[in-house]
């Protein structure tokens, strides 16, 4: 009840979830953050103070960036934001999940925006919005490969294979 309503300081860090919800305000406030000591009181508090920082670490700049995309006050350099088409499904070896391949497409075109070497590289943890409200339902995934069939394209559009992950 408490990380819903917005109070993580007072939860355990091992009840937060791993991933905040994108559009929560408990990563907003860095003054609510533990600072690192010299020592600590016990191996809990150790790791209270680590798991948050890395929490806030990961998935501040994110939410951040994501609400100014919300707000229509995202600076394109911030956050990459593509529009995406499912192009196909596949299933993974030795996995009993499948993977979906997608198309992207840069959503900010200011210019000529091409695909560089390391947009959406093997690994990258993606966020997909998925409801009617932008970022109001979201999936994560990740990126399991970036098939070589890109090389011949003219770098507007990029097909990457995403895998779903479980929350």
């Amino acid at each position: 009840f408490a990380v819903d309503a917005g109070h993580t300081k007072f939860v355990p860090w091992k009840q937060l979830p791993l991933v905040p919800k994108i559009l929560s305000e408990d990563l907003t406030d860095v003054k609510d953050l533990p600072k690192v000591k010299s020592e600590y009181e016990s191996f809990e508090d150790y790791m209270d103070t680590f798991f948050r920082l890395l929490r806030a670490d990961c998935f501040g700049p994110l939410q951040d960036g994501v609400k100014s995309f919300v707000q229509d006050t995202l600076d394109p350099r911030d956050l990459r934001v593509y529009h995406v088409n499912i192009a196909g499904i596949h299933s993974l070896r030795n996995s009993k999940s499948f993977a979906v391949a997608v198309e992207c497409q840069n959503y900010h075109r200011t210019g000529r925006v091409r695909f560089g070497p390391r947009s959406l590289m093997q690994s990258n943890l993606v966020c997909l919005s998925i409801g009617a409200t932008p970022f109001s339902d979201v999936l994560w995934a990740r990126v399991v490969d970036r098939p070589e069939k890109n090389k011949s394209l003219n770098n507007d559009k990029l097909e990457v294979i995403i895998e779903f992950l479980e929350e």
